[in-house]
Order: C-alpha cells, then sequence, then structure tokens
C-alpha cells in the first residue's frame, strides 16, 4: 500500500513539473523538492537502500557525462565559455534528470533520455519552438514507465 501511494505522489509531483514548465518554462523549487522526496522514498521502498544507491551511483555517472560531452560540444562550436547551463539547457532541466535517477535503473534511465530528448524534438517540429520544455517532457516520459512498471 506505501509503494503505491508513493507512486501516486511521484506521478502527482511529476505532473505539477510538467504542467509548469510547460506553462512557464520554470519549475518551482517546492515541486522539485517534493518530487526528490517523494522519488527517494519511493526508490528506497521498491528497491531497497542498496540498489537505490546503486542506481544513484550508475545514473549519476551517466548524467554527469552526457552533460560534460554537450559542455565540450558548444566549448568546440562557439570557442568561448559559453553558458550551456542558460542557453542550452536549463537548471531546472539538469534538477529534474538528477530527480529521476533513483527511480531507475541505468538501463531505464538511459530510455527514458532518449525517449525524452526525442519527444522534445518532435515538440520543437511540430510547435516549431525555439524553447523545450525538457523537464515537462522528461516528467511525462517518466510517468508514463513508472505506470508501465507498475502494471508489469
Amino acid at each position: 500500500m506505501l509503494v503505491i501511494a508513493g507512486h501516486i505522489a511521484i506521478c502527482v509531483t511529476f505532473a505539477a513539473i510538467a504542467a509548469s514548465d510547460f506553462r512557464s518554462r520554470s519549475i518551482s523549487v517546492l515541486w522539485i523538492f517534493l518530487a526528490g522526496i517523494s522519488a527517494l522514498l519511493l526508490a528506497f521502498s521498491i528497491y531497497g537502500w542498496e540498489r537505490m544507491l546503486h542506481n544513484i551511483i550508475t545514473g549519476g555517472i551517466l548524467l554527469a557525462f552526457v552533460n560534460a560531452c554537450c559542455l565540450i560540444y558548444f566549448k568546440a562550436k562557439y570557442g568561448r565559455d559559453s553558458a550551456y547551463v542558460d542557453s542550452a539547457i536549463g537548471l531546472g532541466d539538469i534538477v529534474f534528470l538528477a530527480i529521476c535517477i533513483p527511480l531507475f535503473t541505468c538501463d531505464l534511465f538511459v530510455w527514458m533520455m532518449v525517449a525524452s530528448s526525442a519527444m522534445g524534438l518532435l515538440y520543437a517540429l511540430c510547435f516549431r519552438s525555439d524553447s523545450i520544455p525538457l523537464a515537462g517532457i522528461s516528467a511525462l516520459v517518466s510517468m508514463a514507465i513508472i505506470i508501465i512498471e507498475i502494471f508489469k
């Protein structure tokens, strides 16, 4: 019963993050905090502390690697200290992806990031937008993965 309540709590916070990011391209610190606490509690109740710690380490390494590659790309392309976090990706996007790390094993985390990126590209093509709400799209993809995992 506690696990079901955790799934509901994480889905509610992710839905609020998605709505906020789609509406105003910003995320409230309160929703980030609640999502982080919900993610940690849910991951602990599903996986236990050892597996959750493994997810955090592997997902953290993966997220750091992806961000380092993007930073190197922007540095090579523009040849100066570009504001990668402000111009290409928002701080809320990185924080949201970090919140998702304990919830997913490394392979599911990779799938979530790939699916979120693909949906972001589709969003940009369909709405002809220069600004992609990556945290909102990632929240919706994460919710879909969580719901699929519940019924698996």
